[in-house]
C-alpha cells in the first residue's frame, strides 16, 4: 500500500526516515497521524506493508534517493492499494474517477488518461511536457524530475544546480523519447518547450493580459 501526500502538508511536522529508525513515531503534527491512519487502513485492506514517500526514503543516501525518484511513478502505478483523496480525519472523499474533471482542469491531463481509457504513452511528448507547466515544487529541479515516470526514463539526480541546468541536461533525452514511442515520426515533429520555459511564457502572458 502506498500513500500519496499533498503539497499543503507541513514539512516540519513530517516523520522522517531517521525518526522511524529511532522509533520516534509520535511527534506532534501530521506525520504521526499519517503513519497511524495509513497503517489502520492497510489492516482493513489486508495489506502487510505500507510505503510513505516522506519517511520511507533515506534521503542521506544519494543512491537510494535517486532510485526512489526514478522509480516512484512505477511504484505508485503498480501498488496493490494507493491511498488518495482522504481528509485529515481519514474520511474518504472519493475516488480518482469522482475527481477526474477537477484533476483535468488543474493539471491538463486528459480524462481519458486519468480513467485508464488511454495510455500515457499515447500522448505526445509536447502534451506530456505541458502537464508540468503550472506545477509548483518545493525544489525547483523537481519540476523536471516529476516528469520522469510519464516518459519512462531515468536521469541522474542533480540538486542545487537550478532548473535551467536540469532542463538542459534532460533535453538530450527528449527526441529519443519521442522516437521511442512514435518511431514513425521524424525529428521535424519534435517540438517541445522545457517546463521552466513554459512557466516563463505563462508568466509573461499573464503580465501582458493586464
Amino acid at each position: 500500500m502506498r500513500y500519496y501526500h499533498t503539497l499543503g502538508e507541513k514539512a516540519s511536522e513530517e516523520l522522517t526516515f531517521e525518526d522511524l529508525e529511532k522509533g520516534e513515531v509520535n511527534k506532534p503534527g501530521i506525520g504521526a497521524n499519517k503513519l497511524s491512519g495509513c497503517c489502520r487502513l492497510a489492516v482493513t485492506h489486508e495489506v502487510r506493508y505500507v510505503w510513505i514517500d516522506t519517511c520511507c526514503i533515506n534521503k542521506a543516501d544519494g543512491e537510494e534517493l535517486r532510485e526512489a525518484i526514478n522509480s516512484m511513478f512505477r511504484w505508485y502505478r503498480d501498488a496493490e492499494v494507493c491511498l488518495v483523496f482522504y481528509n485529515s480525519d481519514w474520511k474518504r472523499l472519493g475516488t480518482k474517477a469522482d475527481f477526474c474533471d477537477e484533476i483535468e482542469g488543474i493539471t491538463g491531463i486528459p480524462r481519458s488518461v486519468l480513467s485508464g481509457d488511454a495510455k500515457v504513452q499515447d500522448m505526445s511528448v509536447a502534451q506530456r511536457m505541458s502537464w508540468a507547466a503550472s506545477r509548483n515544487t518545493t525544489r525547483e529541479e523537481d519540476l523536471v524530475y516529476c516528469l520522469l515516470g510519464i516518459f519512462d526514463v531515468v536521469l541522474h539526480m542533480l540538486y542545487g544546480v537550478g532548473l535551467s541546468s536540469v532542463s538542459s541536461a534532460a533535453s538530450g533525452n527528449h527526441e529519443q523519447v519521442e522516437r521511442r514511442f512514435h518511431p514513425s515520426l521524424g525529428s521535424s515533429h519534435y517540438e517541445t518547450t522545457p517546463p521552466h520555459k513554459q512557466q516563463q511564457q505563462q508568466r509573461g502572458a499573464s503580465h501582458r493580459a493586464f
